[in-house]
């Protein structure tokens, strides 16, 4: 695997690795009802969680945690959890 750098098009700084399936396996109202999702260090811890049963599970998908990511967790649950 070799991580690729950004490009005109796409920001890894911008997005979260499984946002879409940890946001609807948090459901709507989410954030109302407590939800939580779990930010990991990569992709693959991301898999192995998955594996394990847990869907409300994200990854940067850079060397670091960017304010826009942190926004987009704040956003999808009350109290995100790093890991």
């Amino acid at each position: 695997y070799m991580n690729s750098p950004d490009t005109e098009l796409f920001h890894k700084g911008n997005v979260l690795y499984n946002f879409a399936r940890a946001r609807q396996a948090l459901g709507k109202g989410a954030l109302a009802k407590g939800g939580t999702v779990i930010a990991v260090e990569g992709y693959m811890d991301v898999i192995a969680l998955a594996q394990a049963g847990f869907e409300n599970v994200v990854a940067p998908l850079g060397t670091a945690l960017t304010e826009n990511q942190l926004e987009l967790l704040w956003r999808m649950a009350g109290e995100p959890v790093l890991c």
